[in-house]
């Protein structure tokens, strides 16, 4: 009989799990070579770039426009997406984590930054943010809150501090037709939910869907098929995925591979298996009233 695993607690989980690699494999995929994470990505953030300057989500190319915005990420960890609003030409950037390894390394690494060390499902996080902004992040973020009342108190939170007519970016694993895999149990450290459940918490709180789409296509484990058969091949696939991707070299080489496949598949295929990006807006009281 096997020994049950200890019941998740998020704080002491990713205290422990940075601590031990304070890099992108202690954000990401911890098993897989840091080349293939680093591959994977990239891979996410193209398909961010483009698909927000195609629908003008996002003034991306106007450094002069996006300069001025205030952006919050959300969960910033090791600072992949910190790093991402930087290059993009933001000034006015604010990052929190639960964890004070994360805070105090990015605190070092960018001293015009605000950091702070504090959980977006405390009821106290829009007084201790004390202000409201253009642009949120929470990037593989949501996923982590596993206790559905705080995922919507974080929700609710992010809702009371995002401007009228602001943007949230999300990266999660959010599933349009089926999940297929483990059930979730209380040891579980991240926890898959239906779109319908996000458009449920987010029509409470003020929050409209404005794209979702595939954050990578075959990077990722598989989560979301229209049928078990689907899940199944895929799932051969990255468990031949994560034996390849396992060193540096192979992981290079086909992380590399897959990031151009990844270029053709977004015109070929609408949905994908894997996580999504969402975009949602948040609207303004007359729109709120209406609706």
């Amino acid at each position: 009989m096997k020994d049950k695993r200890p019941k998740y607690e998020p704080k002491e989980y990713w205290e422990s799990k940075l601590g031990r690699n304070f890099n992108i494999r202690g954000a990401a995929l911890g098993s897989l070579s840091t080349s293939f994470n680093m591959w994977s990505l990239k891979a996410g953030l193209r398909s961010l770039t483009e698909r927000c300057s195609q629908r003008l989500y996002l003034s991306i190319s106007d450094r002069e426009h996006t300069r001025s915005f205030e952006v919050l990420d959300i969960g910033c960890g090791t600072g992949n997406y910190i790093r991402y609003w930087k290059d993009l030409g933001i000034e006015h950037l604010t990052g929190i984590d639960i964890t004070s390894v994360s805070i105090n390394s990015l605190r070092s690494l960018y001293p015009n930054g605000y950091f702070h060390c504090m959980d977006i499902s405390d009821e106290r996080a829009p007084e201790i943010l004390g202000r409201k902004f253009d642009i949120i992040s929470a990037m593989n973020i949501l996923l982590h809150i596993t206790d559905d009342e705080k995922f919507e108190r974080a929700l609710s939170n992010i809702s009371q501090i995002l401007k009228e007519g602001g943007l949230l970016l999300v990266a999660d694993p959010i599933i349009t037709k089926n999940y297929w895999g483990e059930p979730f149990t209380e040891d579980s450290s991240s926890k898959c939910r239906s779109l319908r459940q996000y458009l449920s918490v987010f029509g409470r709180n003020d929050l409209s869907i404005m794209d979702l789409w595939p954050t990578t296509f075959l990077m990722s484990n598989p989560i979301d098929t229209g049928s078990k058969a689907a899940f199944q091949l895929l799932s051969m696939f990255w468990r031949f995925t994560v034996i390849m991707a396992r060193k540096e070299k192979s992981g290079a080489i086909l992380g590399r591979l897959l990031y151009n496949v990844e270029l053709v598949l977004p015109r070929i295929l609408k949905n994908g298996p894997t996580g999504k990006f969402l975009v949602a807006l948040k609207e303004t009281k007359s729109c709120a009233k209406d609706g």
